[in-house]
């Protein structure tokens, strides 16, 4: 590569003449080889990672590299020039045609090679242009460029896409014109999506396929392109953007631009446009799956995706992001078949395994569950929700002491999403690890100082350091934003319950059931404190009401039980605190509540076996001597 000021044609020199032989100057073979000059033009901001290797890819086959800046505040255009580009200075305007342009009139090789900052020429492909220039007309040539992102895999992966770890990084290809006569009138139109074919067909340039090859790393390296090109998007508003028949890559890469931005809306809107002019492409149809999960339309989400999978099956991506609709759906036995498909087809996967161990664990399959997470943990440790799901798991085991290690590890992991500091404190909260819970909770208000749910679990920790004035303090703040959250009305009940402030809280409760009448828990504590408060019907009502609308909830079993049992109805509560026991049968309380009900219902078998239990699990929720003196014959008791 030359730099600025040396001769653009050092091969082909014109001397002058040093002997009467040499007086004839071939002009005919100077203008063959002039004729078959390269000049690659590039378009670059802050891409200093990836500049050097555009430059060098191209450098044993054009006669200059023309860098256009556009703004770049790292040592883009400093490294650009260390390795022979001449550099020109643009202001940016949103615009990567005018961009373009400039580049294309500075050149002046015969021919025109277009790169970005952040791609590389395919060293094969280097003799292919040559022989392509030298022998064919004056045409224009597409490239495939194959785009390659940090994931792994051999299509197309966006957001939930996983695949195989074995596998070479994930590309997806498009065909683009790269390579074209240097002509006066050649332009480049479109503020976004730029493009030359329009012009060069004007041109009576004809446009021919090639197998040369471009690869562009820019999403592997952290290029800002991807930014600017939404930015430009949005800047140059839709009007523009007008599409046709063989306009598909440029509709796929502008709805992908627009996920990326979360612009989810807009996204979809193009992947639409898309499949309008191709209707059979999952790839659109992947996009708009994602877009509609995203926007928790989960029923079109779960749509777009079945009909993704009928067109491209073998593409474990689709399962797994199928799976993960049916997750957000409540479905997670269904979304277990899909995260094993999409495991089969590809193999060992950290997130696939992950996804898998949480479906698992939501069915309460926790030996099944833990084997699976143990799996994502190994091939990938670095993933702080694994080791959030790792410890939900071993805490439902009964492993207390690892489930803590498990959560600690989240400590020592950059980058930590909310959603998982989130449910790091819930489960602290859940093992009575208040210190632990607090210090994750101010890891998370550094981090994401804006989140007003932050004050919500503050309120919790408060509430589990009995603390409940501060608790009311924070929970009540938090209404004049979130007066409409039912969870926030129900927390401020239980605290106004604790008070021994019935009347407010059967007003707290209220509320929350009139935002969520479907929640159990609220239904639950409605009839316990209509209980306390002798409306022994209504809180019947409630607590029914709520082991009717979900049969597994052990909190529900144990309450209905409770109220029978102050009922004298002790027969019908032993069947429930039986439900609650068998739901949480390492519950020393629920087994406490039956042997007790038990004993009231003269099932002294029963009893001595539940109380045993308890033993076990907690020896200081009863004594020896309780169990000893009901082991005693009838009427050695009496």
């Amino acid at each position: 590569m030359k730099s600025a000021g040396v001769s653009i044609y050092p091969s082909q020199k014109v001397r002058m003449p040093r002997d009467p032989k040499e007086k004839v100057i071939d002009l005919a073979e100077v203008t063959r080889q002039r004729r078959n000059t390269i000049s690659c033009c590039i378009i670059a901001r802050d891409e200093e990672e990836t500049i050097r290797d555009a430059i060098r890819s191209v450098k044993d086959l054009a006669e200059e590299v023309i860098v256009v800046d556009t703004g770049s505040a790292d040592r883009t255009i400093l490294l650009a020039k260390q390795d022979g580009a001449r550099v020109h200075h643009a202001g940016w305007n949103s615009d990567f045609s005018e961009a373009r342009n400039l580049a294309l009139s500075k050149a002046t090789g015969s021919w025109i090679l277009v790169l970005d900052a952040d791609e590389t020429l395919d060293a094969e492909s280097v003799e292919r242009i040559r022989e392509s220039i030298s022998t064919g007309p004056g045409c224009a040539f597409l490239f495939e460029q194959r785009t390659y992102t940090n994931k792994r895999g051999q299509t197309r992966k966006r957001h939930f896409g996983h695949s195989c770890p074995d596998d070479p990084p994930a590309r997806f290809v498009s065909k683009q014109v790269r390579l074209f006569p240097n002509l006066g009138g050649v332009r480049y139109n479109g503020r976004v999506h730029e493009r030359v074919e329009g012009s060069l067909l004007k041109k009576g340039i004809k446009i021919i396929d090639s197998d040369m090859i471009i690869h562009h790393h820019g999403r592997q390296k952290g290029s800002q392109r991807v930014y600017r090109n939404v930015q430009a998007y949005l800047a140059a508003g839709t009007d523009e953007i007008s599409v046709g028949a063989g306009d598909e890559r440029y509709v796929y890469e502008l709805a992908a631009l627009l996920f990326e931005g979360k612009r989810f809306e807009e996204a979809a809107a193009h992947a639409e446009r898309g499949l309008a002019l191709e209707p059979d492409n999952w790839e659109f149809m992947n996009i708009l799956g994602l877009s509609n999960l995203l926007m928790q339309r989960l029923g079109e989400a779960d749509d777009w995706f079945r009909k993704a999978i009928d067109r491209a099956g073998f593409e474990s991506d689709l399962h797994n992001n199928l799976g993960v609709t049916l997750m957000e759906q409540g479905r997670p036995r269904e979304a277990v078949g899909r995260f094993e498909i999409g495991i089969e087809l590809c193999g060992d996967n950290a997130d696939m395994t992950r996804n898998l161990a949480s479906a698992c664990l939501s069915l309460g399959l926790l030996d099944r569950a833990l084997v699976n997470i143990l799996n994502s943990v190994d091939l990938d440790p670095f993933i702080a929700m694994s080791h959030v799901i790792h410890s939900e798991i071993l805490f439902g085991l009964g492993d207390g002491a690892g489930a803590s290690m498990a959560l600690d590890r989240i400590r020592f992991l950059t980058g930590t999403s909310l959603k998982v500091f989130l449910r790091a404190i819930h489960l602290y909260t859940r093992m009575g690890m208040v210190d632990e819970a607090e210090s994750v909770f101010l890891l998370a208000r550094d981090a994401y100082p804006d989140y007003d749910g932050l004050i919500y679990l503050a309120g919790k920790i408060s509430e589990m350091r009995g603390d409940d004035e501060r608790a009311l303090s924070l929970y009540q703040k938090l209404l004049a934003s979130r007066s409409d959250d039912a969870d926030l009305h129900n927390s401020i009940g239980c605290v106004y319950e604790r008070m021994g402030r019935l009347q407010k809280a059967l007003l707290s409760f209220g509320e929350a059931k009139r935002l969520d009448p479907d929640d159990i828990q609220i239904e639950v504590n409605l009839g316990i404190l209509k209980g306390r408060l002798g409306m022994a019907n209504e809180a019947e009502v409630h607590l029914r009401r709520a082991v009717g609308a979900d049969n597994g909830s052990s909190a529900a079993f144990n309450a209905l039980g409770c109220h029978l049992a102050n009922q004298s109805m002790f027969e019908e509560a032993v069947e429930y605190f039986g439900l609650a026991a068998g739901v949480e049968p390492d519950n020393a309380l629920y087994q406490l509540n039956l042997g007790m009900a038990c004993e009231r219902a003269d099932m002294i078998e029963r009893a001595l076996e539940a109380y045993q239990r308890v033993a076990a699990l907690d020896p200081g929720k009863i004594s020896a001597d309780r169990i000893r003196k009901l082991r005693e014959p009838a009427i050695e008791r009496s």
